[in-house]
């Protein structure tokens, strides 16, 4: 009997504690800080893969299995955030930007060529491995669907 009493209790408090102002702001601060520690985190995995991208320079294989698996496991967000197919060909603006900067374009022209030519390269095989993440996706919704019924 006590613990269904504290677990009423509980869900009483949470009620209360989302009826007021205060604790509204709190929550929601809360979960902007979660985001962009989480968008934070998404910018050093980023980096780690960038990295690991240069690394493997000589094993193309390595990269595109790398790179579409990556692609594949973010099709899981169109749903719950949103994200697009689009969104690659931006990240890969960003990153090409980034080394146009770091790499200073007019010095090293040949340089951004090859960088350049990476960033499309790796972002193709994202937007690859998304495609096919979202068609695995739909066939296991329409699979659902069928033994639902």
């Amino acid at each position: 009997m006590e613990a269904h009493e504290s677990e009423r209790s509980i869900k009483l408090r949470k009620y209360d504690y989302e009826k007021d102002d205060g604790s509204k702001k709190l929550l929601s601060f809360y979960k902007k800080v979660r985001e962009k520690f989480t968008f934070k985190r998404s910018g050093s995995e980023m980096v780690a893969v960038v990295v690991s991208v240069m690394q493997s320079l000589d094993e193309p294989d390595k990269i595109s299995k790398m790179c579409q698996e990556i692609g594949q496991l973010h099709a899981k967000y169109r749903r719950s955030k949103g994200m697009k197919i689009d969104y690659w060909d931006k990240l890969g603006e960003a990153i090409t930007e980034t080394i146009r900067e770091y790499q200073g374009w007019k010095i090293h022209r040949e340089s951004l060529r090859a960088a350049t030519v990476l960033v499309s390269y790796v972002v193709d095989q994202l937007r690859f491995g998304y495609s096919r993440g979202l068609h695995v996706q739909g066939s296991r919704d329409t699979k659902e669907e069928e033994d639902g019924e």
